[in-house]
């Protein structure tokens, strides 16, 4: 799988890694009794524009790149997820977040070369495709569970 992209630097690499296994067939397992501690924030302090800006940027690379059937309205459903993640920083005052999230999509933005190229390159590495199983995919919103439903854990979600 060529390993980990660096350029990804500090965030979502381990995503990426396995988003290509599962596009070429790997399977990835789980051990729900696993005790993982992660000393969250030692990188980058937590909040800090550059982890909210890495994220963002990280995750709409993943997703632009990664997802091999990706559709219009995918992508439109995706940058209102961010419209309203800006406005909800600005409501709460976060302007320098709002600040990083505008950031962060006007990096891939003016850098669509880079984000054509790396998809090309991923997709040239599938030796096999293997779509993504449904069972994978949840089909309700995470961001609706969660600020809505005040669904705060993963074990909590239906």
């Amino acid at each position: 799988m060529n390993g980990f992209d660096e350029s990804l630097f500090a965030h979502m690499e381990e995503i990426d890694y396995h988003w290509r296994c599962l596009l070429n067939g790997f399977e990835i397992y789980i051990q729900p009794k696993a005790t993982i501690y992660h000393k969250g924030g030692y990188t980058l302090a937590y909040g800090s524009y550059q982890k909210i800006y890495l994220n963002h940027r990280n995750s709409m690379i993943l997703f632009l790149t990664n997802n091999q059937n990706l559709s219009f309205l995918t992508i439109c459903k995706r940058l209102l997820l961010e419209d309203i993640t800006f406005i909800y920083y600005l409501l709460t005052g976060r302007l320098k977040a709002a600040l990083a999230v505008i950031t962060a999509n006007l990096w891939w933005l003016f850098n669509i070369k880079y984000i054509l190229k790396r998809k090309k390159r991923i997709k040239a590495t599938i030796k096999s495709y293997h779509p993504i199983s449904n069972e994978l995919m949840v089909p309700y919103s995470i961001v609706r569970a969660y600020f809505y439903s005040k669904k705060k854990k993963f074990n909590k979600l239906d």
